[in-house]
């Protein structure tokens, strides 16, 4: 049988809900993707390569195909292959399918969401766009407006811009000649690596951090890894927003990264210490991004309605929640209002 039709016959049978709501979210993204291109004579917008497949290709033709290259979706593909050799049941193709499929769209669902969000308010604010260019006369980078770049640079990416020596923005704003410097889902895991003569060994300054989706900075920074901010190594930013694409997401458990051997596991994410996992309840998760990063405000944005209890517990918390926001981005304004306000 066709690969295409074994997994659309999957689908149908387990996963419809879900396929459904991928499906919605990734025509609303291709509609915001065309009103910010337009409005801002971009060329293009990058995303991951798998919500890029989902965009050009289609959900399940994505599903269908090895672009999507987590070890989960290989790991159906070869379920798919040894199927199709007899080598495998059904059931054991069935099995696996519901590890790795249902994964797959509830994990790109998510990055469309927030990737909606972002555009979005990019829609909504009036501001000259900026992205870093590497000036090969300094030797180094700096931020220039896009407007004014060749053609074939004029893009913004939707991909965390981590690397060796830091977290970068993914471009920046410059609203009534104030600029503002912004990272889609920027802390996260950054091998930051120093030599020492002395020891002879490789360090790994910072491993593994919580990741808000969108953080915002006034200025243009260029990096907000920053060694001298205690406990926890990023500059504190201006506005956080996360993004809740589930209606259920406060009963949710989420898996973050633990370290063996200390008291504090935010004092741990900048040693080098054996890993291990644990989980804790999403809303905690959300509140606790206060603690860690002081942002001097902190939205979240849910697409689903969320209950009053939940969100009084927010807003006690100091956090502003955008509620049932579905895709009527005008209901995104008050972000829009404090951006423009911030110092």
């Amino acid at each position: 049988m066709d690969k295409k039709i074994l997994v659309k016959n999957i689908v149908d049978e387990f996963f419809r809900e879900d396929f459904n709501r991928a499906l919605l979210v990734t025509d609303n993204l291709k509609q915001i993707i065309n009103i910010v291109k337009e409005k801002y004579k971009l060329n293009a917008i990058y995303l991951t390569d798998a919500l890029s497949s989902i965009i050009n290709e289609g959900v399940l033709n994505h599903l269908a195909s090895y672009r999507a290259k987590t070890r989960r979706m290989k790991g159906f593909h070869n379920a798919l292959w040894e199927y199709s050799e007899n080598k495998i049941s059904k059931e054991n193709l069935h099995k696996i399918a519901k590890q790795s499929i249902r994964r797959s769209i509830i994990t790109n669902t998510r990055n469309a969401y927030q990737s909606w969000v972002l555009l979005s308010l990019l829609n909504l604010v009036n501001c000259k766009l900026l992205v870093r260019q590497y000036n090969s006369d300094t030797n180094g980078y700096e931020f220039k407006y896009i407007d004014e770049l060749p053609d074939e640079l004029k893009y913004i990416s939707l991909e965390s811009q981590r690397d060796y020596k830091g977290i970068h923005p993914n471009f920046a704003l410059e609203i009534s000649g104030r600029f503002f410097s912004i990272f889609y889902e920027g802390p996260g895991i950054i091998e930051w690596n120093l030599y020492s003569k002395e020891t002879d060994k490789t360090f790994w300054k910072l491993y593994g951090a919580p990741r808000p989706d969108i953080m915002i900075y006034s200025g243009q920074i260029d990096n907000i890894y920053s060694p001298s901010v205690k406990p926890f190594p990023i500059m504190k930013p201006d506005i956080i927003i996360e993004c809740k694409e589930e209606g259920n997401w406060y009963k949710k458990l989420k898996q973050r990264s633990v370290y063996d051997g200390a008291k504090d596991w935010r004092n741990a994410a900048i040693e080098s210490r054996e890993q291990k996992k644990e989980k804790i309840d999403d809303l905690e998760n959300v509140k606790e991004y206060l603690e860690i990063y002081s942002p001097k405000n902190l939205f979240l944005v849910s697409w689903k309605e969320t209950p009053n209890k939940t969100c009084e517990e927010l807003i006690n918390s100091g956090i502003t929640c955008i509620n049932k926001v579905n895709f009527d981005k005008d209901k995104l304004i008050k972000i829009v209002e404090t951006i423009k306000q911030s110092n």
